[in-house]
């Protein structure tokens, strides 16, 4: 009895890799977007957006207490968006790149300009009253 070969298309490695490529780029962008997704971190990159500074003068700016101020700057260090350098005593932050500013003034830009939008607002309301809804989750 003799066996029947099944044709199998070619596997497109190129593809593949592409997928792979694709599937990290999302990845990597999906945890960007975390490391922004608390408004004191926004607000500590807003306050030390044209110069670094120390952790004390953050606390200040942002009117939280050093332990909280620290840990968020320690997961902002770790995503890459904010670098790091003694001076005497103190750690100076700095924002790591002007992308990482530019992201962040478009999107807060954006939202401004939608919430000084009396229709916009509207829109603004229900996307965010349909995204706490029960049925939402």
């Amino acid at each position: 009895m003799q066996s029947k070969m099944i044709p199998v298309p070619p596997v497109n490695f190129t593809r593949i890799v592409e997928d792979e490529a694709s599937e990290r780029v999302f990845v990597l962008a999906a945890e960007f977007f975390s490391a922004l997704a608390t408004p004191i971190r926004l607000r500590i990159l807003s306050t030390i957006c044209n110069q670094g500074k120390s952790v004390g003068a953050i606390v200040k700016a942002v009117a939280s207490t050093q332990p909280n101020v620290s840990q968020h700057l320690k997961m902002l260090y770790l995503a890459g968006l904010v670098a790091k350098h003694r001076m005497g005593n103190e750690i100076v932050y700095r924002v790591q790149s002007e992308e990482v500013l530019q992201v962040c003034r478009t999107v807060c830009m954006r939202i401004a300009i939608d919430l000084d939008t009396p229709d916009r607002l509207e829109l603004v309301n229900r996307s965010t009253s349909f995204s706490q809804s029960p049925a939402a989750s």
